[in-house]
Parts: structure tokens; sequence; C-alpha cells
């Protein structure tokens, strides 16, 4: 449920237009999207979900070099607000 919650801030920010957000469950998910998208440069984000927390750790890296690694804590609202401004390059520059 936490992940539905999280594409839907996504999809709702108007800070994230442009960026397309593909779910991945994992070696032998056949999802096409996600194939698709992992061929070119891309953000990857990863949730360490905690059950019955109300904020969730992230993480997420630059392909194909993993630089820079961000990682935070938050709601989905919270989540999604940060990956936007950090894919759309909307902070500070991090090499």
């Amino acid at each position: 449920m936490f992940e539905v919650e999280l594409a839907t801030e996504l999809a709702a920010n108007p800070d994230c237009i442009g960026i397309q957000f593909v779910g991945w469950k994992g070696l032998g998910d056949a999802n096409k999207a996600a194939i698709d998208a992992v061929q070119k440069e891309h953000w990857l984000l990863g949730l360490d979900y905690i059950p019955g927390a109300q904020k969730q750790p992230w993480w997420m890296v630059r392909s194909p070099d993993h630089h820079p690694y961000m990682q935070g804590e938050g709601s989905p609202n919270e989540i999604a607000r940060n990956v936007c401004a950090i894919v759309n390059q909307r902070g500070a520059t991090v090499p």
C-alpha cells in the first residue's frame, strides 16, 4: 500500500512533471517499462520498508555511475517531494 501511496503522490505533484516512475519487483520481473528504463541513464529509488512505520527510509542513486547517493526518511508525500526535487535538479548541485 505504501508503494501505491508513493506512486499517487508522484503522479499528483506538479514538481514531478517529466519523471517516469517505474516499479520493479527484482530479478525475474519481466516489466517491459522497467527493462527499457534501465537501458538508459536513470535514477534508482529504493525503499527499506518497515511495516507500520509512518515514515519510511529511502535511498536513491543515479545510473550508470551510482553517484550521487542520496537517502532520507519520510511519508509518501515527503519522499515524492524530495525525489522529484533531486531528479529535476531543483536543489543544490551534488556531483
